[in-house]
Parts: C-alpha cells; sequence; structure tokens
C-alpha cells in the first residue's frame, strides 16, 4: 500500500475546507439570497449595507418604491453613503413623497461634495428637475471635473428646457445623445419641438425609429412628432398613434397622460375617425375635469360627430371656467394695486 505523506494530507485537508469557504461566500452573496433572505438579512444585521442594497435595487425593479426608499436608507445609514440617500429621494419621488425626496436630495449633495464623480449629485439634480426647481438642480450639479459622462449633460439639458432656455439646452443634449438613450433622444425632440423646430424633432423621431424596451417619454415624443408629420402617410399616423395609446395606458405621469389623449384625438379628428376618438376623450374628461384643453378637442370631436348639443355644451363650459378665471385674475390686481399703491 503506498502510503500517503502527512503534510500532503494537510494539503488536501486545508484546500478543501478553503474551497468549501469558497462555496459558501459564493452561495451567500446578496445577488444570490432571495428576497425572503435579504429581508432576513437586514433584519439580523442593521449594518449589512450589501444586502440592503441588493433588497432596494430588487424593490425598485418590481416598483415597490416606498420599501426600496427605506431600504436605500438602511443602505446609507450601514455606510453607502451618498449614492444610496440619492437613490432613496428617487423612490420617494415615485412614491409621491416629495418633501423625503427634497430632503434626502440635499442630504445627497451634501455628502457627495468631496467625491471624485458626482453620480449622486446628478441623481439628485435629477429629482430636483422632477420636483419642478430647475434651478436648484443647475446649481446641484457636478462641475466638468466631477461631472458623469452624458447623464450630468442629460440632466442639464432637462433643468435649462424646464427653463426654457432652449439654446443652452440643446447643446447640453447634443452632447448627452452622443452616448444615446431612449429618455436622453426624447429630451432632445422635446427641446426641438418646444423651440420651434417640428421638422428637426421628426427628423430625429424617424432617424433613432421606435424601441419596444424604450420608456414613456420617448413614446410621447415619437408619438407626437409622427402624428403631427403624418398627413396622408397612414402608417406613420398609425405608428404614432400607436405610441401615443400605450403612454396612456402605461405612464404614471398625468401631464405625459393628459398630453398624449389630447394629441391622440387630435390625429384622429384630423384624419376623419373622430367617431373612434369619443370614448376615450370622455375618459380623460373625467379623470381631468379641470383640463380646458382636453375637453376642447372633444368638443371638435363631438360637433363632428353630430352631437352638437354635448359639443356646445363643453365649450360654453371651457369658456365660462375661461371667463371666472380672468375675472379673478382682475380682482387679484385690483386687490394687489390697492395694497400697493404707485
Amino acid at each position: 500500500m503506498m502510503k500517503v505523506r502527512a503534510d500532503v494530507i494537510a494539503g488536501i485537508v486545508s484546500t478543501l475546507v478553503l474551497c468549501g469557504a469558497s462555496g459558501w461566500i459564493w452561495w451567500m452573496e446578496p445577488q444570490r439570497l432571495s428576497t425572503s433572505q435579504l429581508m432576513a438579512a437586514v433584519s439580523k444585521d442593521p449594518k449589512n449595507a450589501e444586502a440592503f442594497t441588493e433588497l432596494a435595487n430588487r424593490q425598485e425593479h418590481d416598483k415597490q418604491f416606498e420599501a426600496a426608499m427605506q431600504s436605500y436608507l438602511g443602505a446609507g445609514k450601514a455606510g453607502m453613503g451618498a449614492n444610496s440617500y440619492a437613490k432613496a429621494a428617487r423612490c420617494a419621488l415615485k412614491a409621491g413623497k416629495f418633501g423625503d425626496a427634497q430632503s434626502f436630495a440635499r442630504d445627497a449633495i451634501d455628502m457627495d461634495a468631496g467625491s471624485k464623480v458626482g453620480t449622486a449629485a446628478t441623481i439628485a439634480a435629477g429629482v430636483f428637475v422632477e420636483l419642478g426647481d430647475p434651478r436648484t438642480a443647475l446649481s446641484s450639479l457636478p462641475d466638468a471635473k466631477r461631472s458623469v459622462p452624458f447623464e450630468t449633460d442629460y440632466i442639464r439639458a432637462k433643468a435649462l428646457l424646464a427653463l426654457q432656455r432652449y439654446p443652452e439646452a440643446l447643446e447640453a443634449a447634443e452632447v448627452a445623445v452622443l452616448e444615446p438613450t431612449s429618455g436622453r433622444m426624447a429630451v432632445l425632440v422635446r427641446i426641438l419641438r418646444e423651440s420651434g423646430d417640428t421638422e428637426g424633432a421628426y427628423e430625429v423621431v424617424d432617424a433613432y425609429g421606435d424601441s419596444a424596451d424604450a420608456g414613456n417619454d420617448w413614446h410621447l415624443e415619437a408619438g407626437l412628432a409622427r402624428t403631427a408629420h403624418a398627413g396622408s402617410d397612414r402608417k406613420q399616423r398609425d405608428t404614432g398613434e400607436a405610441a401615443l395609446q400605450r403612454v396612456i395606458q402605461e405612464t404614471d405621469k398625468p401631464t405625459q397622460r393628459l398630453q398624449a389623449g389630447v394629441a391622440l384625438g387630435q390625429s384622429m379628428l384630423a384624419s376623419g375617425r373622430p367617431d373612434k376618438a369619443v370614448p376615450m376623450l370622455k375618459g380623460l374628461a373625467a379623470a381631468f375635469p379641470q383640463s380646458d384643453e382636453i375637453r376642447y378637442v372633444l368638443a371638435c370631436v363631438q360637433r363632428e360627430c353630430g352631437d352638437i348639443a354635448s359639443a356646445n355644451k363643453g365649450l360654453q363650459a371651457v369658456a365660462n371656467r375661461k371667463a371666472n378665471a380672468n375675472a379673478l385674475r382682475q380682482k387679484l390686481n385690483r386687490r394687489s394695486q390697492r395694497f400697493n399703491p404707485m
């Protein structure tokens, strides 16, 4: 029988132990744990930053935004730092917790001040844009040395667009789309459209094409551009209307849904299919009772369908609301002049 040296046996044993330990670590990586295991891990150890981060990523992906917000905060408190607070702000925004979104975004910007790359500041600035505060967004963005390639330019373009500073917005957007995504391309198209270059907006949409996995921002801009440019091209109109219909069904942003509905109704009216627009427009008018724009398009469609009584009633309601708004504005102006005489 062959004798095996003791040091060989020891080496084999140590190798097996090392492999076993490595295998255990491999299986216990957060990415390989189930969601329930991750929740148990963070409950057992509140300093498990990696588990908190993986759990937050999954929750955000599943649109469990409030839960994701709490998990990102847990990761931040466990040492993950500014990026976690910025992502918590993003999730708070999506959960409708606007005060928390603002607070966490400010925390992220403050914590990110000394970083080499301003990822957290860029995410937080994007939150401020969505909160309707583009000036704070611009002042929060990292400088050129700390900018996130293309993404910082994208957020800058969105903020400048909100301020209607179109030439600057276009310059930032053109840099952002050097690495194109549907979101960045949507901002470029919107800048062109809102600045009056509707032909340029359509050319970008036509060149970039459509993607099934694109976001609603892109589908809205593509739908607006295609239906406005379609004329007698039925295929292009159908493609544009399908994009608008998708936005109406899928978006979680009321303004996008309303804008897509108005454009879809106008497209159906222009192409001689007003009867097909009535149910959709009635649904949107009920969902947005204060929108004069959707009521006006509905009235135009009803008139084309021969429902003159309903059309006149809708137009009168729009006219009455405008008259009331003008009267209120004049009253406020008179009050202001009374308290602030020249």
